[in-house]
């Protein structure tokens, strides 16, 4: 409790010296610290409580000081406080504190439908294998033989004539056909298939007196192909072999009507033409076809000799053939 008693006591006595000289000089060294911090020494040559100390500086600059930029004076080896604070090293200045992030945008959720959207379509494919069915109709002209010519044949001084060929125009003329398939379509270019063909012709030469039509039949297997499976028009090609049945009527010299059958095998059937997809299952084929094949069998009424009611000898048999265009439709069932 001592202390504090002295050093008030001494700030009174020091106060009432310096009021005591106010306004008169002093001319004793002494040393004025301002607020900020800056100390100047020299003589003193006037101290004016509250109002302001004079310094005669060492270069005999007189200088005035406020008290309120005092901080502290120093005379004769006591000191006094003046009119502002001591100065002290300014705090150091804090960075502001990070500003709070702001919130994120996130957009409101969707609301969900009304009702479950449909599964998405499934990937559509190209091609399907399916069982196929075709109808074409067309034209059905027969050329070439039905029996071939055989060579003379010689015995001791004789020359025996058995080789007399029977051309088919001398039978058959220019007709219609009818055929039927069914196949399975492997792959987008190639249908196998087996046929039924139905064909009607007029009578040739021999026998066009006689009443009816020659009717022909025949049954076998063939491969068809679009060459162009995804286009608008593709090649047709067609091609296969059968087994063939020919029956017509016959006149002999006397006027009688009489039937012959021949059966033998379509060695080739060849088509070729245009393939024009109508949707995903339906396909136009429009060609020109032709069947090359010998018949191996003759029964009924007789057309030659040596050929009558019998197989015929490899010798004898002649090449017959049909050409005609027809057009028909492919379905492909699925």
């Amino acid at each position: 409790m001592r202390k504090p008693l002295l050093a008030g006591s001494l700030s009174v006595s020091l106060f009432g010296a310096l009021t005591l000289f106010a306004g008169s000089a002093l001319a004793e060294q002494g040393t004025v610290t301002l607020g900020n911090g800056q100390t100047f020494t020299g003589d003193v040559m006037e101290v004016v409580p509250n109002d302001h100390v004079t310094l005669k500086l060492p270069g005999g600059q007189v200088k005035a000081y406020a008290w309120t930029e005092i901080g502290q004076i120093g005379i004769g080896g006591q000191i006094v406080i003046g009119g502002a604070p001591p100065s002290s090293a300014p705090p150091p200045v804090q960075p502001p504190p990070p500003a709070a992030p702001g919130p994120v945008y996130q957009p409101a959720p969707a609301a969900p439908p009304p009702y479950a959207p449909p599964p998405p379509p499934a990937a559509r494919r190209y091609f399907y294998p399916a069982w196929n069915f075709g109808a074409r109709l067309g034209t059905l002209s027969p050329s070439g033989n039905l029996i071939g010519q055989n060579s003379n044949t010689y015995s001791g001084t004789t020359y025996y004539d058995n080789g007399e060929k029977v051309p088919a125009s001398r039978y058959l003329k220019t007709g219609w056909s009818l055929e039927g398939d069914i196949g399975f379509h492997f792959s987008p270019a190639w249908t196998l298939y087996g046929f039924w063909e139905h064909g009607r012709m007029g009578l040739g030469s021999s026998n066009e007196l006689a009443s009816g039509d020659a009717v022909t039949n025949a049954i076998g297997i063939g491969l068809n192909a679009n060459a162009n499976p995804r286009g608008a028009v593709g090649l047709l090609l067609d091609i296969g072999v059968g087994w063939r049945w020919l029956k017509f009527p016959t006149l002999d010299a006397a006027a009688l009507v009489g039937t012959a059958t021949l059966t033998g095998v379509d060695v080739l059937r060849l088509g070729i033409g245009l393939a024009i997809p109508l949707n995903e299952q339906v396909r136009l084929d429009l060609e020109l076809r032709a069947t090359g094949g010998v018949f191996l069998n003759h029964s009924g009424s007789c057309l030659t000799t040596d050929t009558c009611n019998t197989s015929i000898d490899s010798s004898r048999q002649g090449t017959f053939m049909t050409a005609g265009f027809r057009a028909g439709i492919r379905w492909d069932l699925r």
